[in-house]
């Protein structure tokens, strides 16, 4: 049974907006990037996805040929999550999806370990970040890998300070005025966005994050 907690960021609502205009070309660009981040073949290999979302990555695992087990706790986010499953794997015995949260012991508990645990951009949105990257590491097989992305702090005027008060505003604000207000922070994001992918170091920041569980590197660079 999962609790009701305070007013959390609406993923599921982005997600689904996100799935009527996934493209062949991004799901492609997704398979390369999980292959990259991982470093070794995924076929026969089992693979948890954390925080799930749209079901992008978790796609893109089973496109790579593993086995993939995906859970979120926002709702619509699984519900994503199952609508890529059944549009790409309809009927899948090897990809599994549940709504559940990494903070619940119980639910980790049944799921056992595996060769890849991913939460990419997640286990910061939690409320407890560290215990959710300790629930997530145990599990984590003996000799898998552990992949995550997490926030960095960033001072300024436009660092994390400023994303923190974003994110209460966009929690509690009546949704026709967040609609209006993020349709214009979009625009300024894929500027931003585009720019940054030009930049040799920030894929060097993301590979940084791979790591195994014995060798957690601070990173330099969703639940």
């Amino acid at each position: 049974m999962l609790e009701k907690s305070a007013p959390a960021f609406a993923f599921g609502e982005n997600w689904a907006r996100f799935l009527t205009s996934l493209s062949d070309a991004q799901i492609e660009e997704a398979t390369r990037a999980v292959s990259t981040l991982v470093g070794r073949d995924l076929r026969d290999t089992t693979f948890l996805d954390i925080g799930s979302g749209s079901g992008l990555s978790s796609l893109a695992a089973r496109r790579l040929g593993a086995r993939v087990r995906s859970f979120d706790y926002d709702a619509q986010s699984v519900a994503c999550t199952q609508e890529l499953r059944q549009r790409f794997f309809p009927g899948d015995d090897a990809w599994t999806v549940a709504q559940g949260s990494v903070l619940d012991q119980p639910f980790l508990a049944t799921l056992g370990q595996f060769d890849i645990v991913y939460s990419w951009g997640v286990l910061h949105h939690t409320g407890q970040m560290w215990h959710a990257i300790e629930n997530a590491a145990r599990l984590v097989r003996p000799g898998g890998l552990f992949i995550i992305g997490i926030y960095n702090f960033r001072g300024g005027r436009r660092g994390t300070a400023a994303w923190a008060r974003l994110k209460r505003w966009y929690c509690t604000a009546p949704r026709y005025v967040v609609a209006s207000r993020c349709d214009r922070l979009a625009g300024w994001l894929s500027v931003r966005s585009r720019h940054a992918r030009r930049d040799p170091g920030i894929r060097e920041a993301e590979i940084q994050l791979r790591t195994d569980k014995t060798k957690h590197q601070p990173a330099s660079g969703r639940q």
